[in-house]
């Protein structure tokens, strides 16, 4: 598809799907040749994190960035029907646990950011791979395993996001230290990183997966308490989601309920 078409399929979409601000912003850089000359190349996030100066006269407000941050959780979902709405239900879970230990406003908008993003690194995950409807072999597993550490090394090249790259990135971390990409444990794990990671884990298992349908709540809430146990998960967080898991879970599936229909709304538009 050419850069034209792209544009003018999402101009078409502006307003429905996509955030006009987030739109109008593409529009300006689709006029500048070095865009379309770095999204060629063989990793378009790269090039454009080494192209500041593309940027420099292009200043983000808050609001912006969290819409631009919803719109990458969009490409980073809609590679596969399997998870068109899981990042939306993890950050709309975090968020809600997040605002039940205690934070505040401002914490609460990183948190969101961090949830929207925790998966960024999965783009450069094969396609092969995260379709997979049976277990992965080793070598899948490996790779699989990379997309926090590769999520981690795009935010830091975004000035101000520390906060939320540390939360993104050790969403795999557990308490006990037996989890990736860093084995970090203990006090080396912030309650941001820690409510994440329940997140993640509460939206996965709640949600519907090529091989096996959601689980329901008694089932879901074992598995959490088996986790905490063996140190998986962290007990505070864990106890917040007994506590709250109705709300939890209506908050949940409304977002991946508008997920869902922004998805089905995309591939309409791409068949039109």
């Amino acid at each position: 598809m050419s850069p034209e078409a792209i544009v003018q399929m999402l101009r078409g979409l502006s307003g429905t799907l996509f955030d006009p601000g987030i739109v109008q912003a593409l529009d300006g850089l689709a006029a500048d040749e070095r865009f379309w000359a770095d999204m060629a190349t063989a990793d378009p996030t790269l090039a454009l994190a080494n192209s500041p100066d593309m940027f420099e006269d292009r200043a983000m407000t808050r609001g912006q960035l969290m819409a631009a941050s919803q719109a990458f959780s969009q490409i980073i979902d809609f590679r596969s029907r399997f998870t068109a709405t899981h990042t939306r239900g993890v950050a709309e879970t975090a968020v809600f646990l997040a605002e039940k230990a205690g934070f505040n406003a401002p914490e609460q908008d990183q948190m969101r950011l961090a949830g929207n993003l925790h998966d960024l690194g999965k783009l450069a995950v094969p396609s092969e791979i995260i379709d997979k409807p049976g277990p992965l072999d080793a070598q899948e597993l490996a790779v699989m395993r990379r997309h926090p550490e590769l999520g981690r090394s795009i935010l830091l090249s975004v000035p101000g996001l520390e906060q939320v790259t540390d939360w993104a990135s050790q969403h795999h971390e557990q308490p006990g230290g037996q989890g990736y990409p860093g084995g970090l444990s203990g006090r080396e794990l912030s309650l941001g990183s820690r409510i994440l990671t329940v997140a993640d884990v509460f939206t996965a298992l709640r949600e519907d997966r090529p091989y096996r349908a959601g689980m329901g709540h008694e089932a879901t809430l074992r598995v959490l308490d088996d986790m905490t146990a063996h140190a998986a998960l962290d007990p505070l967080v864990t106890s917040l989601v007994h506590e709250h898991h109705l709300e939890l879970n209506e908050r949940r599936l409304a977002a991946q309920t508008l997920a869902a229909a922004e998805f089905r709304e995309f591939y309409s538009g791409l068949e039109q």
